[in-house]
């Protein structure tokens, strides 16, 4: 079959690599993270730091991260108990986001915006940016292009387009609340 550009539910995987070998990464996110249940893109993102976080110094707020999706209890509630920590946890990656070092500056947006993407997924309401998750491809697309390291493209896009997370029919809002998705999608 040839690919005509567009993302269907039988699909998502041709139209989502011929963005990525494309230079569109915002595009091939787009059409892979539509696809994954809202339950399973918490660690959809998670392994997409666990990939680019041994590139980088340990930290405890990384580390705050990937317990944040490795966490399976929801969050109910501005007043729940996690409420507060995960909204710091996002805040304590953004402002660690002006790194020395290019590359380091684009791991750290990379797992910023996956921290949303498992905030997003996890919260009753949408916290952050409703296309966070996009946005990790275009950081590890980025981070292909800087480190040109054999092997690393092709490890990350098998990570973002693991089967194993993708498996709607149709695509899906990134936040049964979000009001931009609901735009898109009609209510779900």
């Amino acid at each position: 079959m040839e690919f005509d550009g567009r993302s269907t539910a039988r699909y998502p995987f041709a139209a989502a690599r011929h963005s990525w070998d494309s230079d569109a990464p915002y595009q091939a996110g787009r059409a892979i993270f539509e696809y994954i249940p809202i339950p399973d893109r918490r660690r959809w993102a998670a392994d997409m730091v666990e990939i680019v976080y041994p590139l980088i110094p340990p930290s405890p707020v990384i580390e705050a991260v990937l317990d944040l999706a490795r966490q399976d209890a929801r969050w109910e509630g501005a007043d729940h108990p996690l409420h507060l920590p995960v909204q710091q946890v996002v805040y304590a990656v953004r402002a660690a986001l002006h790194a020395d070092h290019e590359v380091q500056e684009t791991i750290l947006a990379l797992i910023y915006n996956a921290a949303k993407a498992i905030c997003n997924s996890r919260y009753p309401a949408v916290l952050f940016d409703h296309d966070a998750a996009w946005r990790v491809v275009v950081y590890a697309k980025a981070l292909v292009s800087q480190l040109q390291q054999p092997g690393l493209a092709e490890r990350l896009w098998l990570a973002i387009s693991n089967r194993h997370y993708i498996q709607l029919d149709d695509p899906q809002p990134c936040h049964p609340g979000c009001p931009f998705c609901v735009g898109m999608y009609g209510r779900h």
